[in-house]
């Protein structure tokens, strides 16, 4: 199965589909007009896609934190 780009961002920010469409065939976040969101690809046909922003990024500092986690797990 192809992996999926993903488009990520430290501080994600809707946008409206209206004002600015999404990548084709990238992961983001995209919120429904009933104001569901989940993590997935624009679809063009799909009239209930209302906004959507990149996914949420950890920050370089984030990151070296989530690798101590890892490696206290793997210790345990």
């Amino acid at each position: 199965m192809e992996q999926l780009k993903h488009l990520a961002e430290l501080r994600p920010t809707p946008r409206l589909i209206e004002d600015e469409k999404p990548p084709l065939a990238t992961k983001v976040w995209i919120i429904t007009i009933y104001g569901v969101g989940y993590a997935g690809t624009y679809d063009k046909t799909d009239k209930t896609q209302f906004a959507w922003c990149p996914l949420p990024k950890l920050t370089p500092e984030q990151k070296v934190i989530q690798k101590e986690r890892l490696n206290e797990r793997r210790t345990d």
